[in-house]
């Protein structure tokens, strides 16, 4: 019955990743992996091709971490925001729900 909150950079102003249970640091969460048709459901694989253009992202990993994996490699792709920051982690960002948002989509946890 103890709340448990994830920490991502520490750079919200609000309150609102505050707890009075136990706060867990994801810093160091930075794992990612590229995931290959192989490891999808068939009918998924074939329908996006051999290059599936997907990703694991462990949840200390920053939006600048993200945008630098996915940029590279001729992919040519970004995230569709990410606020006016970049070294938010996607824990923190998307518990938060404070980074980006645009007129015809949401901000990042969207």
């Amino acid at each position: 019955n103890t709340p448990v909150r994830a920490a991502g950079s520490r750079w919200s102003l609000s309150r609102a990743p505050a707890t009075s249970g136990w706060t867990i640091n994801t810093n160091r969460l930075r794992g990612k992996l590229r995931i290959e048709a192989p490891d999808l459901h068939p009918h998924y694989a074939s329908a996006s091709g051999s290059e599936t253009g997907l990703y694991l992202f462990q949840c200390g990993t920053t939006v600048a971490e993200v945008n630098k994996t996915i940029e590279k490699k001729g992919e040519g792709r970004s995230l569709h925001t990410s606020g006016a920051a970049n070294g938010q982690t996607i824990a923190g960002a998307t518990q938060t729900g404070t980074h980006g948002s645009a007129l015809h989509f949401g901000a990042l946890h969207d």
